[in-house]
């Protein structure tokens, strides 16, 4: 079998490029997704996002492991290793259109790539602030001081304390 020329592993890597960009921006909208859905308490909106973000980050994946195979191919016909060829220095390389054209699709990637980025970082932090608010309502729960322990004898029946401690701490 022929191996692909240049030009059709351009095009080819243009293509996954296009396709990465959409897979891209389809996983941050569902990140905001369920972003909103935290703030806005919206449950039908997160009962769909996991599943919806399990398959988008496992096309996201796919699409850069087939990307980073065609990259590899493409630096070895150049004679290089793959973490030596940029983009940028692949665009200059090629006939001016090929060169424009894999420069743009490049381009929306990138920043495809960085709005995913901080989607992820601001729900990250979404993510941590709740767990640090449901973090201090339990401890209040577990440590704080409504009054005196409930106490109860074998019998069952509630026995006097003199002891203070948190509303979940009851003693039998």
């Amino acid at each position: 079998m022929a191996k692909p020329s240049i030009k059709d592993m351009i095009h080819t890597l243009c293509e996954l490029l296009s396709e990465q960009t959409r897979e891209m921006k389809q996983l941050r909208e569902t990140l905001e997704t369920e972003r909103k859905g935290l703030l806005h308490f919206r449950g039908e909106d997160l009962a769909q996002v996991h599943t919806r973000l399990e398959k988008a980050a496992a096309r996201c994946l796919g699409l850069e492991k087939e990307r980073r195979d065609l990259v590899s191919e493409i630096a070895g016909h150049f004679g290089m290793p793959a973490h030596q060829l940029s983009a940028t220095a692949l665009s200059r390389a090629l006939e001016p259109n090929l060169g424009k054209k894999l420069a743009a699709f490049s381009k929306q990637a990138k920043e495809a790539a960085s709005e995913l980025q901080v989607e992820i970082r601001v729900g990250t932090e979404l993510l941590c602030w709740s767990a640090r608010c449901h973090e201090g309502v339990i401890r209040e729960l577990a440590m704080g001081s409504p009054g005196e322990v409930p106490t109860y004898g074998k019998n069952g029946r509630k026995e006097q304390s003199k002891r203070r401690s948190g509303f979940l701490d009851a003693r039998f």
